[in-house]
């Protein structure tokens, strides 16, 4: 079963579905450097996932690999307003299936 994306306690997530895809409104999220956006994401499926983002980190602190448990939530990442305005990719492990280009989160200043 699949939930739609929600914000919560001021934090946006992005729904891995139980059909291991990328919910369409989340595959490529919007979020806010003026505002520092937070964003989890949060697993449906019954496989443990990794993410990875491909070129540039658009949060606060280092570089890391994200772990999201199977039916699990990630840890909470706060989007760095000094980084450029830009669409940051991602890969999911085990891939997910989805459009080609792949699943980002693109950071905007409003």
């Amino acid at each position: 079963m699949s939930r739609s994306p929600t914000k919560s306690s001021g934090v946006e997530t992005i729904t891995i579905t139980a059909r291991n895809t990328i919910s369409n409104t989340d595959f490529k999220k919007k979020l806010s450097s003026a505002n520092e956006s937070r964003v989890q994401w949060v697993n449906r499926s019954n496989t443990p996932r990794i993410i990875t983002f491909v070129a540039a980190w658009p949060f606060y602190g280092l570089q890391a690999t994200i772990y999201v448990p199977q039916n699990g939530s990630s840890d909470i990442f706060t989007v760095n307003s000094s980084q450029p305005k830009m669409t940051y990719y991602y890969t999911l492990s085990p891939q997910a299936s989805g459009p080609p280009d792949g699943p980002a989160v693109i950071v905007n200043g409003g």
